[in-house]
């Protein structure tokens, strides 16, 4: 995967991210539509080792650098559901919560509606 192929998918990653906190326009984010998990997780590590390697190369030679977001796995592995999976309502997985007692965590993906801001 080239650089430019990977930095991609990764920016796609985060700004899914930077569109849930907010920091982001919908036309921002770009389309991870057939993109598979393990091109994901391969994206992120070229983005990092670039990362990497532009540090050092700095350290040695002098002058600045630029230098990548990368995502967090469960980030990437967020992305990928919410790509791959309808909402429906349903959990994807689940699995026991605190000591269980009934209380169960579980991943699912489903829709909200976002009201724009009232002007005051």
């Amino acid at each position: 995967m080239t650089y430019d192929e990977a930095e991609k998918i990764v920016g796609a990653i985060n700004y899914r991210a930077f569109f849930a906190m907010g920091l982001a326009e919908p036309s921002k984010v770009g389309s991870l539509e057939g993109v598979s998990l393990a091109q994901m997780v391969e994206a992120t590590a070229v983005v990092k080792a670039e990362n990497r390697r532009a540090e050092t190369h700095a350290k040695e030679h002098g002058g600045g650098y630029t230098s990548c977001v990368v995502p967090a796995d469960r980030l990437i592995a967020a992305a990928y559901v919410l790509e791959n999976y309808d909402p429906d309502g349903e959990a994807i997985v689940m699995s026991p919560y605190s000591g269980w007692r009934g209380n169960v965590r579980a991943l699912g993906v489903t829709t909200l509606t976002i009201k724009p801001e009232e002007s005051a």
